[in-house]
């Protein structure tokens, strides 16, 4: 099998934003003993996914994390489809590099 994927990464001051494409493929190489045939499947798949900085507890190092994803694999053998939703979320640590003011 094979899977390929696209990110793109936008950062702005204000918050951070993730996106994933993906397509793959999956062969088998033994045919099936009860749909007397070779699995083959497709997959597909989106993700975007959102760090916004927050400053609770008077730190600029937590963010709120959203992310919400779509995959689908699509199989010759329908038993084996499958789909995937979800949304996630939470609280997220992402240290923040220090300023340095001083002058050499």
């Amino acid at each position: 099998g094979y899977d390929f994927q696209l990110n793109y990464g936008y950062l702005s001051p204000k918050f951070l934003l993730d996106f994933r494409m993906g397509y793959g493929y999956r062969g088998g190489k033994a045919v099936h003993p009860v749909y007397d045939n070779t699995l083959s499947t497709d997959r597909y798949g989106l993700t975007l996914a959102l760090i916004i900085p927050t400053g609770l507890f008077n730190s600029r190092d937590w963010n709120v994390w959203i992310t919400a994803e779509s995959l689908r694999e699509d199989s010759n053998i329908a038993f084996f489809d499958s789909r995937l939703a979800s949304v996630m979320g939470g609280l997220l640590w992402r240290p923040q590099k220090k300023e340095n003011n001083t002058v050499n």
